[in-house]
Order: C-alpha cells, then structure tokens, then sequence
C-alpha cells in the first residue's frame, strides 16, 4: 500500500494565506514542491482501495532551521555548534532543528494538519529524534531547559495527539531499528515503550544491511533479523496498556497536565474518547523493510521475501517497504500474487545447518 513520500500544500499564491500562516510560512522558506495536489491525489488512491500515509519529516529540516521567527539571530531553531554559536552541520551537510524548540513542533503539525484534513489515513512521522551522525560532541540545543531527550519526543507528540486526533487521523512514527531493539536510553531519544503509548503504530527500520555480520551470520541471516526485531518488539508493545484518567481539575490545564506535574517522568495515556476514532488502545507493530539492494544478494526477490516471512513470523501486524529513491518496481514481483499467501516460514530457525531450499516456483 502506497506511502506518500512527500507533502505539497494547496496549488495557490502566499499571498493567499494569512501573515505567520504554516502555509504562507512553508511559502517563505522554499519548502514548497507543488509535485501533485494533495487532496485530489488522496481522493483517486482512496477510490482505488488503498489505505494512505503522509510521511511528514520533522527535526531534519534545513529549511525551518535557518528560520528566525522572533528576530532574535539567525538560525535561533537550530541545533547549534558550541564551537562557532551557527547553526550545527552534520553528516552529509545535514542541518536540524532544535527538537525541543515548541514553535518547531507548531509547524510540523500544521503540515501534518493539512494532510490529515486532505483525508490521509494516517501521519507517519519520520526523523522524530536527535541527530546521531557527524561531531554530535559539539552539538547543543538552547532551548532544552535541562530535559531529557525522551520528554523532546514525547511532549512532541502529546502536542501531536491534541492537534490531529479530533480529526480522526492514526499516528505512527518511525524508529531505529535499534532503538525498538534494546531496553536502554539512545542518543536519538526513542524510548519506544513510552512513544507506544500515543501512538497507534511504531515502525522500526528493520533493514538488514544495517546490521553488522557479528549480529547474525549464515544461512537464514536476513529472515533471523526481521524475525527477532518483531518478536522483540511485539514482546514490548504487549506490555504497553492505556491507563483510565482520575477526574478532571478545573485547575490545571489538562488532567495529564496535573499528573505529570505531580510525578515527573511518568508516562499517562488515557483510554482512547470515543470521540476519537482513529485512536486504539494498543501500538502497532508494522516494520520497514528493506527495498534497496545495498548489501542485498543477488537473489533480489527471494531477500525481499525473506525479509516478509521473518516479520510477519515474528509477530509484526504488517510491514512497510522504504526505498529513498522510490524505486519501488523490483518489489512487485516479490509481492505477486497480493492475493495469494506466502510460503509458511521456515520456524524454528536451525542454528547449525543451513536453511532448506525453498522449492522453486514458490518465490
């Protein structure tokens, strides 16, 4: 099912849209591509059966990076380099935005806004951490106050819950494979137990070519990886439970807002108001898989078959595939017949002999 990679506001003039609007603010920026018009491409892919995401990006954002919106100094939502006072440059020229900079968080939701008001199925956000690559040593965010990383994820996406979840929208939000891996704290600031409970989906980017060869070598190698990241991850996700919210305080702001004031570092999420229909009480675990060939061998199809038995035979509740280019034509054949179910997984895995040949005509 299609992932819509890219998100273009309405065809029209900034002139059209009011001062310090999120539209006439993409305008300013040069972050606008009108490539389609969104609504209607959503209406066609609808009709067709399809269930849609928008992806939105969010931290990775050079154009919102470079912003000033107080008149303040150049570069004021930027994560800054101690050594100069700029903007912070990172791997490959990356350039970021302060995760902890609220006015950020406001943009980014106005965009996902608009996509969930085109009449997307669900917002999917990517890049929703801290940068990892480059001399993260001499990066620092100003507008931190002395919180964690994991409250710049969360409280993002508390303010994500408030903004989209009355429109019905689902939400989900992809991870390092590794963070979904390992119980531990991670410089990119995912503590996927805690993001579980606000959203209704968690992707973990199970590519296997990102796993070194001392974490699975041999035969069975790519099925070993989707498979165990799945079954970790589902292992993880079943513990996640809503919790009901004690009566309201007139006041406080919000009940969760008491709550998280009373016990700092405590996660609260409430059970899904009917009136929110796009909500569950449990996160999904839906992985990205591997649709480019680095690291791939040569049997293509087979790898991407591979990598579907070992996700769904580990648990997950489906997959995505994630190609930067696009390039989604290879991954057809490995998907024909939709209709028709795969070959069983080979379960249990053996650890010393090599896995048996798929019989030919099933890949």
């Amino acid at each position: 099912r299609p992932e819509l990679a890219t998100y273009a506001p309405p065809r029209g003039s900034p002139a059209d849209a009011p001062e310090l609007s999120p539209e006439k603010l993409a305008w300013k920026l040069g972050a606008v591509r009108t490539y389609y018009d969104l609504p209607g491409l959503v209406e066609r892919l609808r009709d067709a059966g399809a269930y849609v995401v928008a992806r939105v990006v969010v931290h990775y954002d050079r154009y919102l990076a470079q912003y000033d919106p107080r008149g303040k100094a150049k570069d004021w939502l930027a994560v800054k380099d101690e050594r100069t006072g700029l903007a912070w440059v990172g791997h490959a020229d990356s350039v970021w935005v302060d995760p902890y900079a609220r006015e950020a968080w406001d943009y980014h939701l106005a965009v996902a806004l608009a996509c969930a008001e085109a009449g997307v199925d669900e917002v999917q956000f990517d890049y929703l951490r801290f940068p990892t690559e480059g001399e993260v040593q001499y990066a620092y965010m100003p507008h931190a106050g002395g919180r964690s990383r994991e409250w710049a994820v969360n409280a993002f996406l508390d303010r994500a819950e408030d903004v989209l979840r009355p429109t019905g929208v689902k939400l989900s939000v992809d991870v390092f494979g590794f963070s979904a891996l390992y119980e531990k704290r991670n410089p990119e600031g995912q503590d996927v137990d805690e993001m579980a409970l606000r959203l209704d989906a968690l992707s973990p980017m199970n590519y296997p070519s990102h796993f070194g060869a001392g974490f699975y070598a041999g035969p069975g190698r790519t099925w070993r990886i989707t498979k165990d990241c799945a079954a970790v991850l589902k292992a993880r996700l079943e513990k996640v439970r809503p919790v009901e919210p004690p009566p309201s305080d007139p006041r406080a702001g919000s009940t969760r807002a008491l709550l998280e004031l009373a016990h700092p570092g405590v996660v609260y999420r409430y059970s899904p108001p009917p009136e929110f229909p796009g909500t569950r009480a449990a996160c999904g675990n839906r992985p990205f898989l591997q649709a480019f060939d680095l690291m791939a061998p040569k049997d293509f199809i087979g790898y991407l078959r591979d990598q579907i038995r070992g996700a769904l035979s580990g648990g997950a509740d489906g997959y995505l595939f994630w190609h930067a280019n696009s390039n989604y034509g290879p991954l057809w054949p490995a998907l024909e017949p939709r209709w028709r179910p795969l070959p069983p997984p080979l379960n249990p895995m053996p650890k010393v002999k090599p896995v048996p040949e798929i019989p030919a005509g099933t890949r």
